[in-house]
């Protein structure tokens, strides 16, 4: 799941970087367009023209993907430090860092297509049979283009409301066919929030909205790269965000659940010894229950169960734990009925993947794999409780009996009433000794380590997610900017027509904000149906504990994050541009 959601939103980084460079090189179509007049004028075939763009491509992409590469090795040795603890608990892994040739192809590759294809945005001009076709915009069907547009997001976003209904297992290619539709789709919301600000300007006192509309609409194409950045980039900051808060909830009642049927924990001393599935002989139980604060001692068992392409975590409470099973875990069966059953023996509560790979069902008897093939009878169906591969909760006496050992993984130790879990822990360290190899935690501290090191495992979708609303903010910013300053001889033009600086900068600023706007806006409400997307594929496919909901604040965050963000950066350079001298409209 990991793997999956960061391959997912490195893709969706990827595509903020792709549209940042396209609008870069779309501010250079108007030379590029007189340098292919130049040219065919001079008699320079089609194909000639286009060699020439390519290299000029080849040579600013290259040049741009080194130093993004350069830039992105130092970010991962800096920035995005390894974090193995989650998986170290079960399995033996190292911090290496592993850059592979795919991932520096796949970024390379992204970079000069997006100069290849911005550079070639003229090519039907070029082609042309005319010398001078590069010199006039073609408009085509206002009408026609929209309803192609609407036609197709709504395909794609019937694709997506499909998959989260019907096919959650193909959550990745539900989330490629949302990108598509916010993407094909984005036109619709900023030629209606321009039509809207149309009718109203006439109520306003000012031909600020009049200039920013006119102005936005001249530049259409550049207006929807600007505005499709920030809306990938809060689309992916706002789902991904939303279904990781939602998982970690999931998997703190998780934690809650497994440690709430005692007091205190003894089990083997390690960092490796999370899940308590490193045995020991359990010679000190007859001490620990002649201290005066302990009620009970109980013997929990546990282990890691390979089988098949899964490392299975079996969960085995003493029988007289309560509860003995976590109760909000169970998603298919009676909670009471299932505890009754695991307590009267040869019954077992099993996540669903593991059910669904052997087509189980409520009641059916299966083999437990274990190194005595044990006959067991289905009781309920659970989540993975936090454990990817899946887990399985049997009674301890079965783990005994299956695993032919009378080790055990835990003490279970309840206190007596008046007596708190950390008053009787520093008495069951002394009981025990300073030799015997043994950690000494309360069920809360237990609990709390498993949160944390579940935060640590996904620490890295959160980077990812700040990463992309960091790089639409420099994306925008950088681009608006650029093309803010190459419009000073049209803003000149403004001021020589009457039209005051304060009006100009006030302007440049509406058009930021409604092109940010916009474009963040429909980002963050397509990133909320990419929650709940997200949210069903990691509960029903990979059968976490998700507690679902609705991202609302998420989105409000992201949203005005960035737009204020972008929109601030923005107004520097919209300032010092709105100081041009109007003598330059004069200018050649």
């Amino acid at each position: 799941a990991s793997n999956q959601s960061t391959a997912l939103f490195a893709v969706i980084s990827a595509l903020v970087g792709f549209l940042f460079a396209f609008n870069a090189m779309l501010l250079t179509v108007p030379q590029r367009r007189r340098l292919i007049v130049d040219l065919r004028r001079d008699g320079y075939t089609p194909g000639a023209v286009i060699a020439v763009l390519l290299l000029d491509a080849v040579v600013l992409g290259l040049i741009a993907t080194a130093l993004g590469l350069l830039l992105g090795d130092e970010l991962s040795i800096h920035l995005f430090h390894s974090n193995p603890g989650y998986l170290s608990s079960a399995f033996a892994l190292g911090s290496e860092r592993v850059v592979s040739s795919q991932s520096i192809a796949i970024a390379a590759g992204g970079g000069m297509a997006a100069a290849c294809v911005a550079v070639l945005s003229p090519l039907r001009d070029i082609l042309s049979r005319d010398p001078l076709a590069a010199t006039t915009l073609k408009e085509g069907s206002g009408d026609s283009q929209s309803s192609w547009l609407l036609l197709s997001g709504l395909a794609a976003l019937a694709l997506t409301l499909g998959i989260l209904l019907l096919a959650p297992e193909e959550a990745i290619v539900g989330m490629v066919s949302l990108i598509a539709a916010l993407l094909l789709l984005l036109p619709i919301p900023l030629n209606a929030t321009l039509l809207l600000v149309k009718r109203a300007a006439p109520a306003v006192t000012s031909v600020v909205p009049h200039i920013a509309v006119m102005e936005l609409r001249s530049g259409q194409s550049r207006a929807v790269a600007i505005a499709a950045t920030g809306a990938i980039a809060v689309f992916g900051a706002v789902s991904i965000q939303g279904a990781h808060g939602d998982l970690l909830k999931g998997l703190e009642n998780a934690a809650r659940d497994t440690n709430a049927s005692t007091d205190v924990w003894v089990s083997a001393a390690g960092s490796s010894n999370l899940l308590m599935t490193t045995p020991f002989h359990p010679t000190a139980q007859g001490r620990l229950e002649k201290l005066g604060g302990v009620q009970s001692v109980g013997l929990y068992r546990g282990g890691l169960l390979d089988e098949g392409d899964r490392r299975i975590w079996v969960i085995a409470p003493p029988s007289g734990a309560s509860p003995l099973i976590p109760p909000t875990q169970v998603i298919e069966g009676n909670v009471a009925q299932a505890d009754a059953r695991l307590r009267q023996g040869g019954w077992a509560v099993v996540s669903l993947a593991i059910v669904e790979e052997r087509h189980l069902h409520i009641g059916q008897p299966f083999t437990l794999n274990a190194p005595h093939a044990t006959t067991m009878r289905l009781a309920a169906v659970s989540t993975n409780i936090g454990w990817a591969p899946g887990a399985i909760i049997i009674s301890a006496d079965d783990y005994a009996r299956a695993w032919e050992s009378t080790d055990v993984s835990a003490y279970s130790v309840r206190v007596k009433p008046g007596i708190t879990p950390r008053q009787i822990r520093g008495e069951i360290q002394t009981a025990l000794g300073p030799q015997t190899g043994l950690a000494v935690q309360t069920s809360e501290q237990h609990e709390d380590k498993l949160v944390a090191i579940t935060r640590q495992g996904l620490t890295r979708l959160s980077q990812i997610a700040t990463l992309i609303l960091i790089a639409a903010i420099l994306a925008m910013a950088a681009a608006m900017g650029a093309l803010i300053w190459q419009r000073r001889p049209r803003l000149a033009k403004l001021k020589l027509e009457g039209f005051a600086r304060t009006e100009l900068w006030q302007t440049i600023v509406m058009e930021s904000f409604l092109l940010v706007g916009v474009g963040c806006t429909t980002g963050a409400l397509f990133g909320l149906l990419g929650q709940q997307l997200l949210d069903h594929a990691l509960s029903t496919v990979i059968n976490y504990p998700v507690v679902s909901s609705l991202g609302i604040l998420d989105a409000i965050i992201s949203l005005a994050l960035v737009t204020a963000a972008a929109v601030v950066m923005v107004a520097a350079p919209g300032y010092f541009a709105s100081r041009v001298p109007a003598a330059l409209a004069l200018q050649d």
